[in-house]
């Protein structure tokens, strides 16, 4: 069997495209570098890609040069990085930034009745001692949290 180093993989193939190609090469070759070659510019797409584990991202139209330059990158580093992924991943934390806050507000905290009494207790500052009797814990629980 023939081992590569660095494969270059296109998003539209027959049979099984490059989306669902990518993470089965990974799970059978974990150490290979994967260069996305494709006609899709697509931010959202790019960034997936690089999420499930490809180390560039390339258009079709990239010059030789380029497709070159990165084969050598990914051998050599690891990874290869161009405006087209530079702009796409910034621009998904960008995006994640303003989303995570959000998603945060609307979550609501279910705390059970133990958990309440427990932080109400911290918040009143009393002794560790005295708290951990009354919740019925050891005196040790919980030291190694504390601070």
């Amino acid at each position: 069997m023939i081992e590569a180093d660095v494969v270059l993989l296109d998003i539209q193939m027959p049979i099984m495209d490059g989306i669902a190609t990518l993470p089965e090469l990974k799970k059978i070759c974990p150490n290979i570098k994967v260069i996305m070659l494709t006609m899709v510019d697509d931010n959202s797409m790019i960034t997936k890609l690089m999420e499930l584990g490809a180390n560039s991202y390339l258009t079709k139209t990239s010059d030789s040069e380029i497709i070159y330059e990165a084969i050598k990158t990914c051998f050599n580093q690891e990874y290869y990085f161009n405006s087209l992924t530079n702009t796409a991943l910034l621009n998904n934390l960008k995006q994640r930034n303003v989303d995570l806050p959000q998603k945060m507000a609307l979550q609501e905290a279910h705390l059970n009745d133990k958990e309440v009494l427990i932080l109400k207790l911290m918040c009143d500052e009393k002794k560790h001692k005295r708290n951990c009797r009354y919740c019925g814990f050891k005196p040790t629980y919980g030291r190694s949290h504390k601070r």
